[in-house]
């Protein structure tokens, strides 16, 4: 009876281990310098099971919080581009329709005059798919390179990233329902020999 109890625990440990789990994974850096170039290394990631969200944002450091991003003006490089592992996923600014031919961020928030110091979040949805196409040597690299002309105004602002997405059983699972089946294979043999 003990040892089908025990069996029982096991089969039902393995089969709820089928189950994904949510992942959410941030790195963050700070602007020093105008116009810098970011990349975010995300290495040694699990498979997704699910869509994902890559998310940029930036972060109150020192001072103000927001980047000059005001894309208003054509000849000023007041924009960044998002690369996903060397292929590019545009160029945007923050405020109303852009002059310079990047995308503007919805919802952004001005914090002082003509989105001088921008507060933003800019999330993209990828779905499953893009999500393994990516994934699939474990590691997702994300750039956030910004224009010439984006300047910190000396505040020292952060700059996050994250991603999120459901990932698969992580290996150590993957042995419990090794374990499930093992044992459930032993109960299904020991029947067998009573039986005969």
């Amino acid at each position: 009876m003990k040892k089908t109890l025990l069996l029982a625990a096991a089969t039902a440990l393995s089969m709820t281990s089928f189950a994904s789990h949510a992942l959410l994974i941030t790195q963050t850096q700070a602007l020093t310098a105008d116009g810098q170039d970011m990349i975010f290394n995300f290495n040694a990631l699990p498979a997704t099971s699910g869509p994902g969200i890559i998310s940029i944002a930036p972060a109150q450091g020192q001072g103000t919080l927001g980047l000059d991003l005001s894309g208003a003006f054509p000849a000023e490089d007041e924009n960044f581009e998002v690369i996903f592992d060397g292929l590019s996923q545009g160029f945007y600014s923050c405020g109303g329709p852009s002059n310079n031919g990047s995308t503007p961020i919805a919802g952004a928030v001005d914090n002082s005059g003509n989105f001088n110091n921008c507060d933003f979040s800019l999330p993209f949805n990828l779905s499953q798919v893009a999500m393994e196409t990516l994934l699939i040597d474990n590691s997702i690299s994300v750039g956030v390179l910004f224009g010439d002309d984006v300047s910190t105004f000396g505040d020292g602002d952060l700059v996050t990233v994250s991603i999120s997405y459901e990932s698969v059983p992580v290996p150590a699972t993957l042995a419990l329902i090794g374990l499930g089946l093992v044992g459930m294979g032993y109960q299904k043999r020991r029947r067998s020999n009573l039986s005969a």
